[in-house]
């Protein structure tokens, strides 16, 4: 019926809150995007109705999706390779490519262990004596520009708990009705609450615009943005990226959540072992 799909989950619409009785829900991850669009979700449910029984409504929806993005310092000592540090960091990434694709490490309800990544990467050339990965967990949120809304976002993990001076929420820059001409960003108190502030051109320092736009659920791993009118996101398609810390050096996830292991937008630096 549609052949460019990277996974595929199916479940009944009674196992939803409210139960949805008779029908039947169709996540499908396509292998070149994030979701299908209309008209392809319109060519599959057609298709597919040669295949159903009366009593059963097929719903094709969009998976959420949660990247898992790293951010990994690999020491290695150069006294054992030929490699340079850029040469070093490629082959990590080569890696890490063919660690998740021949492994179908990003799936719906998939698993991605620390362990398992790390050991990929020590693993990549013999010269590298190891390396320190963090798991940051990341969200896309396509705002509806010039209009207020409230937006949940689930990212299906416990979050680390934030430290004094340290935030567990991150974003890429967005502008808002209430300040469209400052590049403003997300961050959260040690209590939970989100705040919204840019940076002064003038001082370099953090300013705060909005000292409580929303609220982090650590335990059951979700950000809650109160209302809000965007008027531009991140890029030329107006995204916003909300990044999140996890408790767990293993994030998972339920049923219809694809987890991508987005080796793409990771960060990797390679430092030469002084000692």
């Amino acid at each position: 019926l549609y052949s460019a799909i990277a996974d595929i989950i199916v479940y009944g619409g009674e196992t939803e809150e409210p139960p949805e009785y008779g029908r039947v829900k169709i996540a499908i991850k396509p292998k070149f995007s994030d979701i299908l669009s209309n008209s392809t979700k319109r060519d599959i449910i057609s298709k597919l109705k040669k295949y159903t029984v009366a009593s059963v409504t097929p719903i094709i929806v969009d998976p959420p999706i949660v990247d898992v993005v790293l951010r990994t310092k690999i020491y290695y000592r150069q006294t054992e390779t030929n490699l340079t540090s850029e040469q070093i960091r490629n082959v990590a990434i080569q890696n890490l490519t063919e660690y998740r694709d021949t492994n179908n490490i990003s799936k719906f309800g998939g698993v991605i262990r620390k362990s398992k990544v790390t050991t990929v990467i020590d693993a990549s050339e013999s010269s590298i004596t190891g390396n320190v990965t963090d798991f940051i967990l990341r969200k896309k949120l396509v705002p509806v520009l010039g209009t207020t809304a409230q937006y949940l976002l689930c990212y299906v993990n416990q979050f680390q708990t934030s430290c004094v001076g340290k935030t567990t929420i991150t974003s890429s820059k967005f502008r808002t009705v209430n300040y469209p001409n400052d590049d403003s960003y997300m961050e959260n108190t040690e209590d939970g609450v989100i705040r919204i502030y840019t940076i002064d051109s003038a001082t370099a320092s953090k300013k705060i615009l909005v000292e409580n736009a929303g609220t982090v659920d650590f335990t059951n791993g979700k950000v809650n943005i109160n209302s809000i009118q965007f008027v531009s996101g991140s890029n030329e398609d107006n995204e916003i990226f909300i990044s999140a810390t996890p408790l767990n050096d293993d994030v998972s996830a339920v049923r219809e959540v694809y987890l991508n292991l987005s080796i793409e937008d990771s960060i990797l630096q390679v430092f030469q072992e002084t000692a």
